[in-house]
């Protein structure tokens, strides 16, 4: 029997701290080059899993320290108990329940007992330079993949961009490649190292990652940086920066100069077929065309429909009469197509995938209700973000810069890619992000 001094070591911070060091290696560094490089998808359940266990360790220190709740972790203890409702009496096939249980209840329930990670200045330093090492180890990987990978793709494309993710997973076969979210890291540790700049705590190493970091954002090709760049520009600012024209107008012309540069080197280098040899003003006319004119193919009869048709679907199909299901969704990865192992995800008596971004398959499977629920949980988080940026502790503020960079992220992400939530090595990369701001939010909460 362990003493209760045993028990007081045991759960003292230490522990839920170095459980989590140990996810953020094991997942964002081990998991996904395991599962691409031996080609077994299988691993990625290990991150799952690892989530559960990280949960279980919370809920027993939660237990000690009292339950306690702000107002963002009301919220996600509301969508917990949505989705439980939506598992259980909605999602009526138990293959479903299996993916429904991995895909929404198991990220979900950790997400809410991470918030009770007790952080302090030693520990945020720490992870702090896990997630700079990490990123580093970025550039071996994405070096071998570009040059060796890519070009050389099973999918006989003459460019793979999604062979490019550094070790955060992807498909040897092609396609379904995590660059996204592994641009999304990157992001994030260029954010909380510019904070740091900021904050004058950073050494001549801080500007070699930085460096780095925005260097291997060069050789994939993921269009969303543009809007990341400008996130990461709003996370750092300060409202006393608005008097500061200087710090302005440098923000403004190191973001256009490094998105030019992002966006020639796309166009320059990585543009085949018929699409070689374009100018500039062409390239910006095909990504403008290709997102919001061109018309989508797509119909009953297809596999998978695009991000746009999914919506444009969903809309024709539940508006006309409003059934109870757009409210409350058709169950728990209704959204995934059918096939002979799942049978019963099939909608309309078609095997269409709809599942193909965050925010139609948030449409499918729970409804207008729980997309509303996490809109509201963002824009909680959001607020929470802020005011931990105005902390006077530099460490609290910065990683609350990083936290309000990845909510930024999030309102984006959802209409563009899948990847933070069926992907637990995205996911670790947000629940990260979020559970600093928890933590800082519920500690302050509990103080007052």
């Amino acid at each position: 029997m362990l003493s209760r001094n045993s028990l007081n070591v045991l759960f003292n911070g230490f522990g839920e701290n170095v459980f989590l060091s140990w996810l953020l290696t094991i997942n964002l560094v081990f998991i996904g080059v395991l599962a691409s490089y031996l080609n077994i998808p299988e691993f990625y359940w290990l991150g799952n899993v690892l989530f559960l266990a990280l949960a279980f360790w919370l809920a027993l220190t939660s237990l000690k320290q009292g339950i306690r709740h702000t107002f963002s972790s009301f919220i996600i203890l509301l969508w917990l108990l949505y989705l439980i409702f939506s598992f259980l009496f909605l999602t009526e096939s138990f293959e479903l329940q299996k993916v429904g249980f991995k895909d929404y209840l198991m990220p979900t329930l950790f997400l809410y007992f991470i918030s009770y990670v007790r952080f302090n200045d030693f520990s945020l330093e720490l992870f702090y330079k896990q997630i700079r090492f990490i990123s580093v180890l970025q550039v071996p990987f994405v070096m071998h993949q570009f040059f060796f990978l890519a070009h050389n793709s099973l999918a006989e494309r003459e460019m793979d961009w999604d062979l490019i993710a550094g070790t955060f997973g992807f498909n040897p076969e092609g396609g379904g490649g995590n660059s996204a979210g592994f641009l999304l890291f990157q992001c994030y540790f260029i954010t909380l190292c510019i904070a740091r700049i900021r904050k004058k705590l950073a050494t001549s190493f801080d500007y070699v990652v930085l460096f780095l970091a925005a260097v291997t954002i060069f050789f994939i090709e993921v269009k969303i940086v543009l809007a990341l760049v400008f996130f990461i520009m709003i996370s750092v600012l300060e409202l006393s920066d608005i008097k500061k024209p200087r710090i302005i107008f440098t923000s403004f012309f190191v973001a256009f100069s490094f998105i030019f540069l992002i966006f020639y080197n796309y166009n320059a280098n990585y543009s085949t077929g018929d699409r070689e040899g374009r100018g500039m003003d062409e390239y910006v006319t095909n990504v403008y065309e290709s997102y919001f004119i061109e018309e989508e193919n797509g119909h009953f009869d297809s596999v998978e429909v695009s991000r746009g048709l999914a919506i444009k679907i969903w809309l024709a199909k539940q508006t006309e009469f409003w059934p109870k299901e757009a409210y409350i969704g058709y169950g728990l990865t209704s959204s995934k197509g059918s096939n002979e192992y799942i049978p019963e995800s099939v909608m309309f008596g078609s095997p269409l995938y709809f599942a193909s971004t965050q925010f139609t398959a948030y449409l499918w499977d729970t409804g207008v209700i729980g997309v509303l629920v996490l809109l509201l949980l963002l824009f909680s988080m959001l607020k929470d973000s802020a005011i931990g940026r105005r902390d006077s502790n530099v460490y609290v503020s910065i990683f609350s810069s990083g936290s309000m960079f990845i909510i930024y992220s999030m309102f984006l992400y959802p209409v563009y890619t899948l990847s933070m939530h069926a992907n637990a090595i995205s996911f670790t990369v947000m629940a990260f992000a979020l559970s600093t701001c928890l933590s800082f939010r519920m500690n302050r909460a509990e103080k007052l």
